[in-house]
This record gives structure tokens, C-alpha cells and sequence, in this order.
């Protein structure tokens, strides 16, 4: 055979090894199961076409799937890595109304779990506008603990909020408290016709206000008896029933009336040295409750300041969501909490 004839020949055959080897210049965007991609007769990878027309070990050479299939087959996640943060996705995943690190769940955890105990975070109007935590304009933040912009709630608008007869500064909710929150102890806010005259509080005219404990325009009944009638600690003048009503009936909500030791120093009350008197609401002397007594009243591991409790609240109360501060070892080394020395804090997100 001529020189000619040799090459000729020797063209043709690295042509078909060319084609064999690279699978043709076409793009295909199907799969091939029987394609032969090498010279030992056996088919690398799964044999699915690429957009340069090679196979490899099933992928694009760079390493994606060119129909959103990932390597093995299984549905791919756009070329992402791993889940999508839920703190940093855009979305307001517990529908609170706060997205990302706006939302306290991501600010102290690693997700949003729903609504908090600010008045600007707890899913209520609690000023009565319409308008709910993160569309109330008054709100700052998910931390603002007042939706009404600095104004007394429900306590300033002339109308009886809670329909029990009494309005505004005549209603004992706004003696007490910012909002009128429903009917009282008194007989004269109670919502009982108790003299049976066919009048209820506010309407009887024998109710002088609504801490009138006498529908009938009966005299004081142990008031001036010099006798602790309900037992709260408080006698006749001293008693916030007295001086709101004209009988003891039991104990209040202030934290010098409530039967509770709330600072827990052995003393409750009347008994309580820090209390000026029944309506003193701070049984501390001034004190932060439990986050300033160099104790880990929760056992979470975290004292006073350092605990998440104390930073946005006035009392431990518990564990968290951070993982140094869940009461789970998370990186299983033996130590949990405030005693993996993996924490920095108690807001760590990682052990």
C-alpha cells in the first residue's frame, strides 16, 4: 500500500476512536445506558450527557447536574450547600410578623419558633388599634414591650374596654395596671346584682365607685375591726380591700399582697421588710429578681447577667434554644452548656 492509501487509513481509524472516546460533537441532553466511554469495553459513570457532550462519572465536569439532578440521580438543591438557614432565608417562617434576625427567635437561637412575650411579639393588639406587633407603627422592634407608643392603654380613650360598667380612671384595671382587663372582687364590679334590686354595679346608685364592696349601702364589714379577716397579712386600713372596698376578701396582685416570697428571701409580704405597704409591687426593695443574687436559680448553668433570662427578662426561668444553653450535650463531648468550654455564652450558637 502507497504512503497515501496509509494515512488515509490511519485518518479514518483515529476518527472512530475520536468518536468513540468523546461521544460525538452533538449536545444531548438524554441519557445513554449502554454508551462505552473508555477502551476496556466497560461504561463510566451513568452514562447521562453533559452540555460539552462528555461523560465522566455522571456529572457536568464541573460538578452539576445539567437537568437539576445531582450526581447520584436524586433531585438537586440549585446548586446550593445543604439547607437553607432559616435565619437568614428571607422568610418569616413562624409568621410572627419578623423575618431573619429581626425575629428574637433567631437573635437568641437558630430558628423562628413562633410569637414571644413582648406586647410587640405575642400575636395580640394590645392597644387596641388595629394594628398587630410588627404592623403596629408603634412597635420598634420585636423587643418593644409597648404597642401603644408611650400611651396608657385602654386606660385614656373614654370608652369602657372591658364592658363592666366603669371607664377609663373609674375602672380599678387602670388604678392597677394600663388596660382595662374585665370585672373585679368588689360587689360594685363584680357583674352580680347582689342586692337583688335589679341594678348592677356602675347602674346601682348605691355603688359609690367601683371598689364599693356593698351594692346595698351597707356599712364597712371588717374594716375597723382590728382583725386580719382574710389572712393576707394586711389589717383594716392597711388592706388594699379596705381601701378599695368594705371588706378583706383575700390577697391582690401586687407583689406585696400575693402570698408569694418573690425575691425568695424567707419573707413574704406584710412579713417582707422591702415592702412599704400592700400596694408596693416590688417585694425586692428594689432589686432585680433573681438576677442579681449571684445565683443560678434555674440550674441552666447560667448566673444572673450571664443568663439569657436576665437579659431580656427580670427572673431565670429556664433553659433556652442556644446549644449552650438547651441542657443537651450537642457535640456529645461530655460536657453540656455552661461546661463545654466550647460556649462562649449562654447565646452561643454551637457547643
Amino acid at each position: 500500500m502507497n504512503g497515501v492509501g496509509r494515512t488515509i487509513r490511519w485518518a479514518v481509524g483515529v476518527a472512530a476512536l475520536a468518536l468513540v472516546l468523546g461521544g460525538g460533537c452533538h449536545k444531548d441532553h438524554g441519557s445513554s445506558s449502554g454508551v462505552d466511554a473508555g477502551l476496556d469495553g466497560t461504561v463510566e459513570g451513568d452514562g447521562n450527557a453533559g452540555q460539552d457532550g462528555t461523560v465522566s462519572d455522571g456529572t457536568m465536569t464541573d460538578g452539576t447536574a445539567d437537568d437539576g439532578q445531582t450526581s447520584d440521580g436524586s433531585a438537586g438543591d440549585g446548586g446550593q450547600d445543604g439547607a437553607v438557614d432559616p435565619c437568614s432565608d428571607g422568610l418569616d417562617n413562624d409568621n410572627d410578623g419578623w423575618t431573619d434576625m429581626d425575629d428574637p427567635d433567631c437573635v437568641v437561637g437558630t430558628s423562628e419558633v413562633g410569637h414571644g412575650r413582648t406586647q410587640c411579639n405575642d400575636g395580640s393588639d394590645n392597644d387596641n388599634d388595629g394594628q398587630i406587633d410588627a404592623a403596629d407603627s408603634n412597635c420598634d422592634n420585636a423587643f418593644d414591650n409597648d404597642e401603644s407608643g408611650g400611651q396608657t392603654t385602654g386606660c385614656s380613650d373614654g370608652v369602657d374596654n372591658d364592658s363592666d360598667g366603669w371607664t377609663d380612671g373609674d375602672d380599678p384595671d387602670c388604678f392597677l395596671g394600663t388596660s382595662e382587663t374585665g370585672f373585679g372582687r368588689t360587689e360594685c364590679n363584680d357583674g352580680i346584682d347582689n342586692d337583688l334590686d335589679g341594678h348592677t354595679d356602675a347602674a346601682d346608685p348605691n355603688c359609690d365607685n367601683a371598689m364599693d364592696n356593698s351594692e346595698s349601702g351597707g356599712q364597712a364589714v371588717g374594716c375597723s375591726d382590728g382583725v386580719d379577716n382574710d389572712n393576707d397579712g394586711w389589717t383594716d386600713g392597711d388592706d388594699p380591700d379596705c381601701m378599695f372596698g368594705n371588706a378583706e376578701t383575700g390577697y391582690g396582685r401586687m407583689a406585696c399582697n400575693d402570698g408569694v416570697d418573690n425575691d425568695n428571701d424567707g419573707q413574704t409580704d406584710a412579713a417582707d421588710t422591702d415592702c412599704d405597704n400592700a400596694l408596693d409591687n416590688d417585694e425586692s426593695g428594689g432589686q432585680t429578681t433573681g438576677c442579681s443574687d449571684g445565683l443560678d436559680n434555674d440550674n441552666d448553668g447560667w448566673t444572673d447577667s450571664d443568663d439569657p433570662d436576665c437579659m431580656f427578662g427580670n427572673a431565670e426561668i429556664g433553659y433556652g434554644q442556644t446549644e449552650c444553653n438547651d441542657g443537651i450535650d450537642n457535640d456529645h463531648d461530655g460536657f453540656t452548656d455552661a461546661a463545654d468550654r466550647g460556649c462562649t455564652s449562654a447565646l452561643d450558637r454551637s457547643e
